[in-house]
């Protein structure tokens, strides 16, 4: 029987050397591989919080730019006020005995665009306006909103809302109709909230000047990770260069949350292997009805 030879003291040491080195310098790749793949995650972190905060400061910003010609109509608006209530008076505080189509083209003289005109009941209901489509829409099902013009109905002063979408019609409720700026002004016995609704022709167009959609779509520019961003509001639409719509492909109840709970989430999809971030930018003002919060929807690669 041949036996294997045995390594000399030299052998054995250079052996036992190169098998340390080759240990060391596996756990140095090793440790320069979690170090480098940990700086990149931090790096990459640390795009995403200066992107999201960018997001939301430039969406603050378009609101801002907003509101600035929102707020211009409203004086305007509030003079217009007075032929409203004085017809109220003079049908001594019964809607029914209102003349409103004659009051809207009273009114609709001395505006620059087309003027209609709302009497919402005590109970959050239309009861009568110029816009047929809206009769008997029940602002209780907007909770938030009902609570803020019961509070402008049991007041005394006029109170301007900003540009927002309307109701397009009461069997369906949804908020994707025409842009009007509207504005309330109690009735002298608080029984009724008037409201009046203006359109103009420039809503659209101003609005794709100054746009969220844009907004956005410069800060996915800045980060390649960024797969996508969706804009939407407090109605859940979903925002266009121009225009809203009610998007089906959305996670709904995820969308609702965020509004709810006024926070952001974050969810993975390991399924499209990519990451969800729900970014809430509260947008809310106690000068208006509406609450101009948004969510942004941002996409991001996790590969």
């Amino acid at each position: 029987m041949i036996s294997a030879p045995r390594l000399t003291l030299r052998q054995a040491l250079i052996v036992s050397i190169s098998l340390i080195i080759l240990i060391v310098i596996g756990f140095l790749l090793t440790f320069t591989y979690i170090q480098a793949k940990n700086e990149i995650i931090r790096q990459d972190r640390r795009l995403e919080e200066f992107g999201e905060m960018n997001l939301a400061e430039s969406l603050s910003l378009v609101d801002r730019g907003l509101k600035l010609f929102d707020d211009s109509l409203n004086s305007k608006m509030e003079e217009a006020f007075s032929i409203f209530l004085a017809g109220y008076r003079e049908a001594g505080g019964d809607p029914g005995g209102m003349d409103l189509q004659a009051l809207e083209s009273l009114i609709s003289r001395g505006m620059d665009g087309e003027i209609d005109l709302y009497m919402i009941n005590e109970s959050g209901v239309i009861i009568a306006s110029t816009v047929p489509e809206v009769m008997n829409l029940d602002f209780r099902n907007y909770p938030e909103f009902y609570d803020s013009i019961t509070e402008i109905r049991l007041g005394e002063d006029f109170a301007a809302d900003r540009v927002v979408r309307s109701v397009e019609n009461t069997s369906s409720g949804t908020v994707t109709g025409k842009l009007r700026k509207f504005a309330f002004m109690p009735s002298p016995d608080h029984r009724y909230l008037l409201e009046m609704g203006l359109v103009v022709d420039s809503f659209e167009t101003e609005r794709s000047g100054l746009s969220y959609v844009d907004a956005a779509q410069r800060i996915a520019e800045l980060n390649p990770n960024i797969q996508s961003i969706r804009i939407f509001d407090i109605n859940r639409n979903l925002l266009l260069e121009q225009g809203a719509v009610q998007a089906s492909n959305v996670n709904r109840t995820l969308l609702d949350e965020v509004f709810l709970l006024r926070k952001s989430v974050t969810r993975p999809d390991p399924l499209n292997n990519t990451v969800l971030k729900y970014l809430f930018v509260d947008l809310k003002s106690e000068e208006s009805a509406s609450d101009m919060s948004l969510v942004a929807e941002i996409t991001y690669t996790s590969a």
